[in-house]
């Protein structure tokens, strides 16, 4: 009985915090931090479910506009823990310091935008059963394209990326590796992906031990 009543509680707590204003904008932070902080260097796996966090905050939106705000929160917490180094960038030269804490947020502030919208849209089409997690994937995956080609292009910490997954448990978790879609060059707009492979070597004891990946380009 006891049992039930804390189940109980803790549902009519949760759905407090997601129907409340301040609660959603902490959880939309919360899950775009994690989300962030799941790619290297910090490799906190757990982190990963922000994204389902924000699925669900997605769908508790009464509208699309709050649909769109809940993802540029995420999206700012996201890009502002993964952008760090361009405001460190600026400290090099301390007559240039000043410009530091405008990176830091003016920086994660656009690129939220890619993240509202595909919550936005999400919140729009308002799927049933399986396909809400298709399509919200599916959002992400084009936003996070189009994130990588607008204006030129900023490709960095893909959201679709599983490089976070062999950061922390490379070279144990698989012997070939997908790693982040990146660019070759400034002067292409077309991503390209990579696929790490490990080179191996036998040690006294005759065991075989990873000693560094070879890179193969696939062209899309």
């Amino acid at each position: 009985m006891n049992e039930r009543l804390s189940v109980q509680g803790l549902r009519v707590l949760g759905e407090g915090v997601l129907t409340n204003r301040w609660g959603r904008i902490a959880l939309a932070l919360l899950a775009g931090a994690g989300a962030a902080l799941a790619h290297p260097p910090f490799g906190v796996l757990p982190g990963l479910l922000g994204y389902p966090l924000l699925m669900l905050l997605a769908e508790r939106s009464r509208k699309v506009k709050g649909g769109f705000w809940v993802g540029w929160l995420a999206g700012f917490s996201y890009f502002f823990i993964g952008c760090w180094w361009v405001a460190e960038a600026f400290l090099v030269n301390k007559d240039q310091a000043w410009m530091a804490p405008f990176a830091a947020s003016l920086l994660p502030m656009g690129l939220g935008l890619f993240f509202g919208t595909a919550t936005a849209l999400y919140r729009r089409f308002a799927p049933q059963g399986v396909r809400r997690v298709l399509l919200f994937a599916a959002l992400f995956a084009l936003l996070e394209w189009l994130r990588g080609h607008v204006l030129t292009g900023f490709p960095w910490n893909p959201t679709c990326s599983p490089r976070v997954w062999a950061s922390r448990f490379w070279p144990a978790c698989s012997p070939l590796e997908p790693c982040a879609c990146r660019r070759p060059s400034e002067s292409t707009a077309r991503p390209w992906c990579v696929w790490s492979k490990p080179t191996f070597r036998k040690n006294p004891s005759g065991r075989l031990r990873p000693i560094r990946p070879s890179s193969i380009a696939m062209w899309p």
